[in-house]
């Protein structure tokens, strides 16, 4: 996942406490969402099964689309 370089070029680099993963194969009503984890920080689950035979685009906005709900948890804006 590009998660680095959008958070270089998009975040200022303030989603350090983030990972993005893929989701089970059970993740089929959205394309990706935004966690909370207990211990701080949160995490980005992108839906497998959406996505896969997506174009490369989407998969790039719901990757955005979901970071910007992590920079406003972490406190970015």
């Amino acid at each position: 996942m590009p998660l680095q370089h959008y958070n270089t070029l998009y975040f200022d680099e303030k989603l350090g406490a983030c990972s993005v993963e893929w989701s089970s194969g059970r993740m089929t009503s959205c394309g990706g969402v935004c966690e909370w984890r207990p211990g701080g920080g949160c995490r980005i689950k992108l839906s497998e099964p959406l996505l896969k035979l997506r174009p490369a685009r989407d998969l790039k906005m719901v990757l955005l689309h979901e970071m910007v709900h992590a920079y406003m948890m972490l406190g970015g804006g």
